[in-house]
């Protein structure tokens, strides 16, 4: 079925643009790995996204032929019919169908280059502007698809707060890098990042300003807290028995930090007082 097979071609063609879009939108920190290995599984929502893509340029299209900018020979109707498959005898059949397009080739194309050019720039733009102002913790339409993202690095986590300015403190019991099969060690740190698996499980949790417990106590009798060596620590999700996560804002962590440090030392000695002036003589 030559006729089938040529459709199907014709809508993948259509939903690139739709594909590009959802892939330039979500090509970003945190959010590159949860990208589909094969995008005709979400072909339904690539075509959704690209109506709107192809809408415009055709309303330009049909606007420059109105002003004679451009001349084709190649109508709306010609496009629907051939997407619906309703041939009819001559112009409007299979073959006449096909032998129109050939004979705007060149206007198919340009116009195709643009459809894709502004899904590119509309998906750079949207998830430009949609980061910058952190609007996708507040519409759930526009959230990314990890989740972690919210959850691990606390985007969102604190109400009215920037993401710049949150902090996600990480307890995390885990039975990595222990010297005893099957006991575990505490280890608190501040989120640095994660990685995913491809159908977006978690897999890595990455830490910085690490530290661990030692086993042994202080000498308060609390726990002992020893430094990880490193910039960053990476902790395996498989190995994980539970974790929890704290947000703070660091603007306010870093005011109360200063307020506690202790005012400089005060003058000794006796404090000298400025000598008397002799009052002036009024003229």
């Amino acid at each position: 079925m030559p006729n089938i097979a040529f459709l199907s071609l014709i809508y993948l063609l259509l939903a690139v643009p739709g594909f590009l879009y959802r892939s330039f939108y979500l090509s970003g920190e945190f959010t590159r790995n949860l990208l589909p290995r094969s995008w005709t599984d979400e072909i339904g929502k690539a075509i959704l996204y690209s109506v709107p893509f192809h809408l415009v340029w055709i309303a330009l299209v049909e606007l420059a032929q109105h002003f004679g900018v451009v001349r084709h020979t190649l109508t709306l109707e010609t496009v629907l019919r051939l997407m619906a498959s309703e041939y009819a005898s001559h112009d409007y059949s299979f073959h006449g169908i096909i032998s129109r397009l050939y004979e705007n080739a060149v206007y198919v194309f340009i116009y195709y280059v643009c459809v894709l050019s502004t899904a590119i720039s509309a998906g750079l733009g949207a998830r430009k502007v949609v980061w910058n102002y952190e609007w996708d913790p507040k519409w759930p339409w526009l959230r990314y698809s990890s989740e972690w993202l919210y959850k691990i690095m606390g985007r969102g986590g604190l109400p009215g707060v920037p993401w710049k300015d949150t902090e996600a403190w990480v307890d995390i019991l885990s039975e990595q890098d222990t010297a005893v099969l099957g006991k575990a060690v505490l280890y608190k740190g501040l989120a640095a990042g994660y990685t995913t698996e491809d159908n977006g499980a978690l897999r890595d949790i990455i830490l910085t300003d690490v530290k661990r417990t030692s086993g042994e106590r202080d000498s308060k009798g609390g726990v002992k807290w020893v430094t990880v060596p490193g910039k960053f620590f990476v902790i395996s999700y498989s190995k994980v028995r539970n974790f929890n996560i704290t947000y703070e804002q660091h603007s306010t962590k870093l005011l109360a930090q200063i307020s506690a440090l202790p005012i400089g030392p005060e003058p000794s000695g006796p404090v000298q007082q400025p000598e008397p002036q002799p009052p002036q003589e009024k003229h």
